[in-house]
């Protein structure tokens, strides 16, 4: 009878044993799920901040377009301290966007780069190396290496010289 009293023991233990196996199997494939679900939930609240981080960025670009065609364009002194408001209120969300993590892009004086750069037209000179970025038309912005918008920019590009007229043979 001992043997017997053992040996439900020793069965009571390995199904008590299987169940604590199942159970763990069970939390591990729970676990798995709720990984893949916060994971997708990650990337969709990425994408949104990406998205509304580009809407800031069009406002500040406007902020400092409006700000200065009211400098350039006006003699009111009033309409000039308006646009050194609407240059302040960029300032400022400059600063946010760069507190969260948004870089401009340097890009005059720099070789394009196109990760970087979209080349909106070329400026013929002699002053600056073929494909140097010589004038920026809009700023580009990147967050965490990744590029948000990219910089819209003029590249050099050596003067074509005039054809030489060609001697003509007589006979």
């Amino acid at each position: 009878m001992v043997s017997s009293v053992e040996g439900d023991r020793n069965e009571e233990r390995e199904r008590s044993e299987e169940e604590r196996l199942i159970e763990v199997a069970e939390q591990i494939e729970r676990l798995r799920r709720e990984n893949v679900q916060l994971r997708a939930e990650v990337a969709r609240l990425m994408s949104t901040f990406e998205r509304v981080l580009k809407h800031v960025i069009e406002v500040h670009t406007t902020l400092l377009r409006v700000a200065e065609v009211m400098r350039v364009s006006s003699d009111d002194e009033q309409a000039r301290q308006v646009a050194e408001g609407f240059r302040l209120l960029a300032q400022n969300l400059q600063k946010v966007l760069e507190s969260e993590g948004v870089r401009f892009i340097d890009s005059v004086g720099r070789a394009f780069d196109p990760k970087l750069h979209e080349a909106v037209g070329y400026v013929e000179t002699e002053e600056a190396e073929e494909g140097t970025v010589v004038a920026e038309i809009e700023r580009g912005f990147t967050l965490n290496e990744v590029v948000l918008r990219p910089s819209k920019v003029l590249i050099a590009r050596c003067p074509r010289k005039a054809p030489e007229p060609s001697a003509e043979v007589t006979s």
